[in-house]
């Protein structure tokens, strides 16, 4: 149960730090790098282990579907279910496009 809690609390911080400075950095890529640093607190490589994928270089259609399964419940995950619900449309696509952008972990910057 601890587990759980402790994963409940990660979400629930990820989804406040989404909207507490979202507003504050207005350029889309300022505000997709600043939306991406929560990201990356699960996400900064391939964690096979805890079967967290790594962002950097994913396909920006794959990326959508995948957040908008989340938010609908098509996929199960606690905490993706938290952090997909707290993100708007617009900062999906800014965060789809940024990751993209980014070259895979291991690959070209």
């Amino acid at each position: 149960m601890g587990a759980r809690r402790s994963m409940l609390a990660l979400a629930a911080r990820a989804a406040l730090l989404l909207g507490a400075g979202a507003a504050a950095a207005q350029d889309g890529d300022q505000r997709a790098a600043y939306l991406a640093g929560t990201c990356a607190a699960c996400h900064a490589g391939a964690n096979a282990a805890q079967a967290i994928p790594g962002l950097r270089g994913r396909d920006s259609e794959a990326f959508v579907a995948a957040i908008h399964d989340y938010r609908s419940g098509q996929r199960k995950s606690q905490i993706m279910a938290a952090v997909a619900a707290s993100l708007s449309d617009e900062e999906i696509a800014l965060l789809a496009r940024y990751f993209a952008t980014l070259g895979k972990a291991g690959g070209a910057q």
